[in-house]
């Protein structure tokens, strides 16, 4: 995954035939569990086709709203979550299921509510507020 460097064996009697690209699906992390799981497990486990949920984009966090349930997951940067929002909504127009409301709204006063409910339910506000999962090497202290 991303090598740019040579590859060189010890032995001469090796040899590289063929080199060829290798794409791995994404996966998101599931706040409350910790674990990493694909985008099918999501869409079936979370999106199911009872009910009307809600699905908000804050930073690089998508939130799950189900009755009264909340789903948080963490993808590694913004562009990431706006891609995948746009992805599922495109799925689920295709398919024609309208159970799901896609929010890319970004104004200021969404994301105040988003904070402040989010904060009620117990999530860190300090976590909602970071935009990534990794900071650039400049940005280390």
């Amino acid at each position: 995954m991303g090598r740019n460097i040579k590859l060189e064996f010890d032995n001469s009697e090796f040899n590289i035939i063929r080199i060829s690209s290798y794409k791995e699906p994404e996966k998101i992390k599931d706040y409350q569990t910790g674990n990493k799981i694909s985008i099918e497990t999501f869409v079936n486990k979370y999106l199911p086709k009872e009910g009307i949920k809600l699905v908000s984009k804050l930073n690089n966090k998508i939130i799950v709203q189900n009755d009264d349930s909340i789903n948080l997951f963490v993808l590694k940067c913004e562009s990431d979550t706006f891609r995948l929002i746009e992805q599922l909504t495109k799925r689920f127009v295709n398919l024609r299921r309208g159970d799901c409301m896609f929010v890319l709204d970004t104004m200021k006063e969404q994301k105040k509510y988003l904070y402040d409910f989010l904060e009620s339910k117990g999530f860190n506000k300090k976590f909602l507020y970071r935009k990534e999962t990794t900071y650039s090497s400049g940005l280390r202290t």
